[in-house]
């Protein structure tokens, strides 16, 4: 090779290494930039002094406090959830349903459907972080990201549908013991009782029980100074079940039209049982269909169990000759 294609090779060779050390301190200074101005917008956000309503209203102020207390995640992150609750990725979310199934779930903090979905998304953040991290000890970077995203993802998802399967089976678990319930009412008020008297009786009975619970909530609004009218309207509101509506809608008529709420409560309890049996009737009925499919396949491996030794079996070669 001449001397002369040498030495230009190698001084291309250098051109490309000094322009690669170029793009690369340069990139090297971008990130560095963009690293410092996110940390810094972060910074602004945690420590800058927000106001909310909790400055105006005790109520709101007593609600953080207790997620504050209940939520170790919320205390650390309020105020990236706040400015969450106001970006447009909640429209992403249905709050709607969201905000229903906390309210039917019996949420033991009184999360809002936004704080509650910002504040799963700290908590999917968190994740991701944990896990790329974790990874990266045995994987390249990519697939550790890619990995931590798709756990991310999975957290997420579980999480909201297990709010929503939470708050299906407690209002399941009330309308089973609803006709029991009512028909102890009805007890008690042909006894002699009052409607709330007969209603502290039923939840003091029930103990921890969700209907208990709720019924306690509805007592606890009726002393704390709202009418009875007003307690059981967002009671049936608050669950949006049919059975506590239909419940609600006649103790309310009752009051109108002045009827024994003795009378209302024992036809209502009758009721609740008979559609409590059609519903059992009509749930064996979709069970024995989906059972079919299982009972085939059952079937059809007994028979094969059965007719394969006699197909191996030398001293029956008529029965192989038929098959």
């Amino acid at each position: 090779m001449p001397i002369d294609a040498l030495s230009i090779t190698l001084q291309e060779l250098s051109a490309n290494v000094e322009w690669q050390m170029k793009v690369a301190t340069v990139s090297s200074i971008l990130l560095g930039c963009s690293v410092f101005l996110t940390m810094g917008i972060l910074t602004l956000i945690v420590d800058r002094h927000v106001r909310t309503f909790a400055e105006d209203w005790e109520f709101e102020q007593s609600r953080r406090v207790r997620l504050r207390l209940g939520s170790t995640v919320y205390r650390m992150t309020e105020p990236l959830i706040d400015e969450l609750c106001e970006c447009r990725i909640m429209t992403w979310f249905n709050r709607s349903k969201i905000g229903l199934s906390l309210s039917r779930g019996g949420a033991p903090l009184p999360w809002t459907p936004d704080e509650f979905v910002s504040m799963t998304l700290m908590e999917t953040l968190l994740v991701v972080i944990v896990s790329t991290f974790l990874g990266s000890a045995a994987l390249p970077g990519s697939q550790c990201l890619l990995i931590g995203i798709a756990l991310g993802i999975i957290y997420l998802r579980s999480t909201l549908k297990s709010l929503h399967q939470k708050a299906t089976d407690r209002v399941d678990m009330i309308q089973r013991r609803m006709p029991f319930g009512i028909d102890l009412v009805a007890l008690l008020m042909r006894a002699g009782a009052g409607f709330r008297d007969a209603v502290r009786t039923v939840v003091s009975e029930g103990g921890d029980h969700p209907f208990s619970v709720e019924f306690r909530r509805v007592l606890d609004d009726v002393n704390r100074g709202k009418t009875l009218r007003e307690s059981l309207t967002e009671l049936s509101e608050r669950l949006q079940c049919e059975d506590i509506r239909e419940m609600v809608y006649a103790i309310q008529k009752s009051e109108e039209l002045g009827t024994p709420l003795a009378e209302i409560f024992a036809n209502l309890a009758d009721q609740m049982r008979l559609r409590k049996s059609q519903w059992a009737e009509a749930a064996a009925g979709k069970a024995q269909i989906k059972m079919q499919g299982p009972q085939f396949v059952i079937m059809v491996a007994c028979m094969i169990t059965i007719i394969v030794p006699f197909l191996f079996d030398p001293g029956m070669s008529g029965l192989s000759d038929l098959f």
